[in-house]
């Protein structure tokens, strides 16, 4: 079992849970549409399908539909992978080029086949086996825990989008990300092709709305609805306070970064 540590509000991942059935359909995330910047000409936006197991494409999509497909694809793959480190404990540790790491790639490209765009499919294999057998840490493949904020669908036609949105950072090492996420339509379904990541420099002056469905269950995958607390100045920074039901996190409303240390010291 790999348990990948993510410092912050939510206390760990472990991508060994125990795997779903196939063919489940994931919950859809509530959030309110915005209608994007529209790149070309298109239709009416319509509307789609919104299960994870048959994610049907409409002409043009909205923001609140973007989230959702994102969303559902993110832990589809998650789920898959757990359930591949269920079934293939013997992947654990095995060295690149041997039978057992051509094997475990070779499997995983075939499990994430429905997820990820043909183009992209051999790269990403590589990257998620590696990062669920090989390494104790996920940091290129994505977790729907890491769609945190400021959601914006930047572009879009009838074949392709890209969401962006902000991983929040904390006081530790995750430092407060942008990521422009992309995604296709391939033979009737959207599908992952990549993304781009830059450190967020400017201030953000988040507010409680902002933070609101900022965090996912782990165990579940749901959006969880956080409620403010409180707002403190600590260190000449202000922190706004949310409590989410299991946790409650402090995060810096210019950067965007959790710090563990406010709520030590606050009280309630």
């Amino acid at each position: 079992m790999i348990t990948v540590v993510l410092m912050g509000c939510q206390e760990q991942v472990d991508v060994s849970e125990e795997p779903i059935e196939p063919n489940h359909t994931e919950p859809e995330i509530d959030y309110e549409s915005e209608k994007p910047r529209q790149v070309s000409e298109e239709k009416v936006i319509g509307e789609i399908e919104k299960s994870p197991s048959d994610p049907a494409v409409s002409p043009v999509i909205g923001l609140s539909e973007a989230k959702t497909i994102v969303n559902n694809n993110l832990v589809n793959m998650m789920k898959t992978m757990q359930e591949l480190q269920m079934n293939h404990s013997e992947w654990f540790g095995v060295k690149p080029k041997t039978d057992a790491y051509t094997e475990g790639v070779s499997t995983t490209k075939d499990a994430l086949k429905p997820y990820i765009a043909k183009s992209f499919l051999d790269k990403w294999a590589v990257t998620y086996f590696e990062e669920f057998f090989l390494n104790n840490h996920m940091y290129e493949a994505l977790h729907p825990s890491g769609m945190n904020t400021r959601f914006y669908l930047k572009e879009f036609t009838e074949d392709q989008f890209t969401l962006s949105y902000i991983q929040l950072g904390d006081e530790g090492y995750l430092e407060t990300m942008r990521f422009d996420v992309s995604y296709v339509n391939e033979d009737d379904a959207w599908k992952f092709a990549g993304y781009n990541s830059e450190t967020v420099t400017e201030t953000l002056d988040l507010t409680a709305d902002d933070l609101k469905h900022a965090f996912v269950h782990f165990e579940t995958f749901k959006r969880l609805e956080g409620e403010l607390v409180k707002t403190q100045i600590f260190e000449g920074e202000e922190y706004l306070i949310l409590d989410y039901g299991d946790f409650k996190c402090a995060i810096n409303s210019r950067t965007g970064e959790e710090n563990s240390i406010v709520l030590e010291q606050s009280e309630f």
